[in-house]
């Protein structure tokens, strides 16, 4: 007898949204006939039921990925052009940009574009960088006509989001889907029909935004902005008051999910609810419940963490006045489901996967876990199973401190969090009573802060993690699916060896089938230039498999080392690389290097001769030691065995004053940038830094027929300035890759582009195709991948 159908039908929905997503509407209706065929077949056995329960949900996966597919708002396809949205503020908030400079962000319904409502539709994401008056403190800083629940009309530029710009990093067009945002504006001007008048659910969502930023203000004058910022992180989910050191301490420990409203703290407040609440909890105290977490929900910008917590709660309240008896599973299940029929895309959410994994290990492994230990960090453990390979995957650490650490932060949170319900009460009652309330959280929090930073010890607790397999990551997940649920582990007792063998089939098969769909096609390749915005970076592996960088890139207050190039090592099977050699100490190829040098996840750094005269100041930068700092100049050859080298082809030797004078102008920079001529097994590339016309013309005397290359990176990111025909035809490479990003320097130059394509030279480009890879063909010639698409 089946106990959970919905199991059953929640993995169908969500396999077939999976393959709906990776393969396509042809895939995705080919897998919905599957299913309903299989249940056919098989409508005599004992497992027909689940079958017929899964091919249903398989094609309510299939129903709601079509009509979301069908139904794409004509505003979406607008890009670039300018437009007048007419919509409701759903949540607005300051920001800072990488700079510092802060800016507005309203996320919007769009209910007319240009007047025309039939082109609207779906939500979208709006920055103001204009100047902002009338800032009040209750607000949070967002002027008051600019609060959640106002009608307003916003004037702008439409952009379309940008996907996944590296291989297995970050998609933001797919994380804005999948909180229904399918397109940006960069807003020019706001317009109001009536400063006042707005409906009900308008009026709410506006108090309510006030009461939050309000009460936040009055922590943040009683107790500073850090506790200030946890509180807000607690209660709302909202990050921005955390420090990013702080913020990393709890995702290292495995601890984050304290500053993502979640099913901790939903439960934690529907408990303290049920306690204050005297007498039957009969229908007074469910419809309060959902009038509560509904108003709760909206304060914390409805995230899928808590709405499924509010949700289940909600359930729970519905079970205790029907005298039902309340499963914990199926109503997860069951709000996955109606989540994914509303919004399919939520499934590829990083908190929505991490919300519904917590919960359904903490039911699948908590029998097991029980057997052999029952102490408190049973259900710890449970939840650490669960999530430490997904933790693993998409954050590249594991923790050794988090099946331990969580215990006293969720313990701490069961009281800050109750305490701050009070504080908020408090705030409106009597105000000495809210500030000793105020300094007992304030206490708290700093607690919290200080067992993370504690235990967050980088290489003792916590290590760095390449991503594991997809295939392993899905047969594990299956794994527990199948055979760690209740029935699953009823077979396995029972020996129903055809039913096993069966799932062991459907699990090896999927996994091996997620594996395949996932690969991004740079798994092969030996040379990618990676997509790191306006700046350089290449990444180029040799037959022995050790990784070498050229270039790190680099930005005035971004991390681009710790946030861009780690990401893109660890999740693509590097943990460190061999070397790094930096064409010249500017920024954009300097910065990003020196960055991930301190990450420890450098071996060897090559610099230009002239860099020598800087040296102390280079190893306070990367934190590398002197002897592991190798200097080169033309003619110089790194080999790195089997046939494959570096070779320095410029600039040459000089004397310790040239190098004096050339260190202190900016300009002569770019002119002793080293020039590389990389051959690699299948594959020749010449890397030219920022070199400029001149020196490309005496490198073409130089050099004559051995620049020859396949590709050839674009020096200076395709400035009019930096272009040498001669240099060019005598490296004569089939592909030409520019370096550049978004730039207001008119990089790459047009005509630049245009005198590649004259001579037959295929273009590539970091800021259209994302990351360009390139891997040798057995029969010769390469095969391009690109990060916008898998390969070409």
């Amino acid at each position: 007898m089946m106990r959970r159908p919905l199991l059953y039908g929640s993995a169908a929905i969500s396999a077939e949204i999976t393959a709906f997503y990776l393969w396509g509407r042809e895939a995705g209706f080919a897998a919905a006939v599957i299913s309903v065929s299989a249940a056919f077949l098989m409508s005599k056995s004992k497992a027909a039921r689940g079958l017929f329960i899964a091919a249903l949900f398989c094609w309510l996966g299939f129903a709601s990925c079509f009509f979301h597919e069908i139904r794409v708002p004509s505003v979406e396809s607008m890009e670039g052009e300018r437009a007048l949205i007419q919509g409701r503020i759903l949540q607005s908030e300051i920001k800072e940009t990488s700079g510092g400079d802060e800016y507005l962000q309203l996320k919007m319904s769009a209910e007319a574009v240009n007047g025309d409502r039939e082109a609207a539709g779906g939500r979208i994401l709006v920055r103001y960088y204009g100047d902002l008056k009338g800032r009040p403190e209750e607000t949070g800083g967002v002027p008051r006509e600019l609060i959640p629940g106002r009608e307003i009309s916003v004037e702008g530029v439409l952009e379309k989001p940008s996907g996944k710009r590296n291989p297995k990093c970050f998609d933001y067009s797919l994380y804005l889907r999948s909180l229904g945002i399918g397109s940006l504006m960069t807003g020019e001007a706001f317009y109001f029909t009536d400063n006042e008048k707005t409906d009900f659910p308008g009026r709410l969502y506006g108090e309510l935004f006030k009461i939050k930023e309000g009460f936040l203000e009055k922590v943040e004058k009683a107790e500073g902005e850090k506790t200030e910022g946890f509180i807000r992180g607690i209660m709302f989910g909202e990050k921005t008051g955390i420090e990013e050191n702080t913020l990393e301490e709890f995702q290292q420990n495995g601890t984050a999910h304290i500053l993502s409203v979640s099913g901790l703290h939903i439960g934690i407040i529907y408990g303290v609810l049920r306690r204050l609440w005297k007498g039957k909890k009969g229908k007074a105290f469910f419809l309060f419940a959902i009038c509560f977490f509904f108003c709760y929900s909206a304060m914390s910008g409805f995230s899928p963490s808590v709405v499924r917590a509010a949700v289940m709660v909600s359930l729970h309240a519905l079970a205790s006045v029907s005298a039902k008896r309340y499963d914990l599973s199926s109503a997860a299940f069951f709000v996955l489901t109606v989540m994914l029929v509303k919004n399919p895309f939520q499934l590829f959410n990083a908190g929505f996967q991490m919300s519904f994994l917590a919960v359904l290990t903490l039911s699948l492994m908590m029998p097991f876990i029980k057997r052999v230990y029952g102490g408190i960090f049973a259900a710890s453990l449970a939840v650490q199973a669960g999530i430490a390979p997904y933790i693993a995957y998409n954050f590249n650490y594991f923790s050794l401190a988090a099946v331990f650490v969580n215990v006293p932060v969720i313990f701490l949170t069961g009281i800050i969090v109750p305490l701050s319900m009070f504080m908020a009460a408090a705030e409106m009652v009597w105000e000495p009573l809210f500030e000793i309330s105020a300094a007992t959280v304030s206490g708290l929090c700093r607690m919290l802060d200080e067992i993370n930073a504690f235990t967050a010890a980088e290489g003792l607790t916590v290590f760095n993690v390449t991503s594991p397999p997809e295939s392993l990551l899905g047969a594990y997940y299956l794994g527990l699916l199948f055979f760690a649920s209740e029935e699953g582990r009823l077979m396995i007792m029972r020996r129903k060896k055809k039913i096993l063998a069966l799932f062991i089939a459907v699990t090896a098969a999927a996994s091996m089938a997620f594996g395949s769909a996932m690969k991004s096609g740079f798994e092969e390749a030996s040379l990618i230039f990676v997509d790191v915005g306006q700046g350089d970076c290449i990444h180029f592996k040799t037959a022995e498999g050790e990784s070498y960088l050229i270039d790190g890139g680099g930005k005035e207050g971004y991390n681009t080392g710790r946030e861009t190039l780690r990401d893109y090592l660890l999740k693509n099977g590097v943990k460190k690389v061999e070397g790094a050699f930096v064409t010249h100490l500017h920024t954009d190829h300097y910065k990003g290097i020196a960055e991930l040098c301190r990450e420890g996840m450098v071996e060897r750094l090559y610099l230009y001769e002239g860099s020598r005269v800087s040296e102390k100041k280079i190893a306070e930068e990367t934190a590398m030691p002197r002897e592991n700092i190798l200097y080169l100049a033309g003619g110089d050859l790194v080999d790195m065995g089997q046939g494959e080298r570096v070779e320095v082809l410029w600039p040459e030797r000089k004397n310790e004053a040239e190098y004096k004078r050339l260190s202190a102008d900016e300009e002569d920079e770019n002119s002793s940038s080293l020039v590389f001529k990389v051959s690699l097994r299948g594959v020749s590339f010449t890397a030219t830094g920022d070199i400029e016309e001149e020196c490309q013309n005496q490198l073409a005397r130089m050099w004559r027929e051995d620049l020859k290359a396949d590709v050839l990176k674009a020096s200076h990111h395709g400035s009019r300035y930096s272009y040498s025909s001669e240099f060019t035809e005598l490296t004569a490479p089939v592909y030409g890759v520019f370096q550049v990003g978004k730039n207001g320097y008119g990089h790459p130059d047009k005509g630049v582009i245009e005198k590649y394509e004259e001579m037959g030279i295929i273009v590539y480009r970091n800021d259209r195709d994302g990351a360009v890879g390139f891997t040798p063909l057995e029969g010769g010639g390469l095969r391009v991948s690109t990060a916008s698409e898998k390969g070409t």
